[in-house]
């Protein structure tokens, strides 16, 4: 018979590497988007322009790299998590993974106002788009697995609900 935390632990895994490439993917995108607004920009200037895409476009590569490098880092303590599977390394994962989700919704953010606002966008700028708007709900599935597996873990370790006469 397969015991719950099990199951929660294969679902994680699958999230996890699911993320790990969806990261991967995303932080290449990001690089690739910023060294080109670097490239295309004027010399002196203080602003990052950019002739692809539009004014959100810097500002969306360099959002989508912080939440990149941030989410890469929840995943190595997800799959620390996934390796002990002990409360300690849970709470430690689950609190990275609520701070590069805020930081993916940052992102996505960004994402949303870029495509809205339109303009000169290539294929791998609006790959980028579609992956920092679907990662959010990737990382949502992540944390609510996790917040299952907590309350897996707190149902069989919780104290007995009679008490025990010790002789």
């Amino acid at each position: 018979m397969v015991r719950q935390d099990q199951i929660a632990r294969a679902l994680s895994l699958f999230s996890l590497l699911a993320l790990t490439i969806f990261y991967v993917i995303t932080i290449a995108l990001a690089s690739w988007a910023l060294n080109r607004a670097f490239k295309e920009s004027t010399p002196g200037s203080p602003v990052l322009g950019s002739t692809h895409g539009n004014a959100a476009t810097p500002f969306l590569a360099l959002t989508t790299l912080i939440s990149g490098v941030v989410g890469m880092a929840a995943v190595i303590l997800g799959l620390q998590h996934v390796a002990s599977w002990k409360a300690k390394t849970l709470i430690a994962a689950n609190a990275a993974t609520i701070i590069a989700w805020a930081l993916s919704l940052l992102a996505m953010g960004l994402a949303c106002r870029e495509v809205g606002l339109g303009g000169r966008r290539d294929g791998n700028l609006r790959s980028l788009e579609g992956f920092v708007i679907f990662l959010p709900w990737v990382l949502l599935v992540q944390m609510v697995t996790w917040q299952a597996a907590m309350v897996v873990q707190r149902v069989e370790h919780a104290p007995p609900t009679t008490p025990r006469m010790t002789v």
